[in-house]
């Protein structure tokens, strides 16, 4: 039997995505300016993001959150 799920898209302030998706003692050792320059997206430089699930097939085995820019879909790791 196939499953679907809904997501829902809240709005994280800039200055609390490390701290929303790491836990305390790394969000003290990293920046998203670290991670992220710019919050700016490689391949298309857009700067709105999705902060995939911890569920999700991408984040399984490496342990870190990823993200997918929404305007073209390209995924990475904070």
């Amino acid at each position: 039997m196939s499953k679907f799920y809904k997501s829902v898209l809240i709005e994280i302030p800039e200055n609390q995505v490390i701290s929303e998706v790491y836990p305390e003692r790394i969000a003290k050792q990293l920046t998203l300016e670290e991670r992220l320059p710019n919050c700016e997206c490689e391949e298309c430089k857009g700067t709105e993001w999705i902060i995939l699930p911890k569920e999700s097939q991408t984040t399984k085995g490496s342990g870190k959150p990823y993200i997918e820019c929404m305007n073209c879909g390209y995924l990475t790791h904070l």
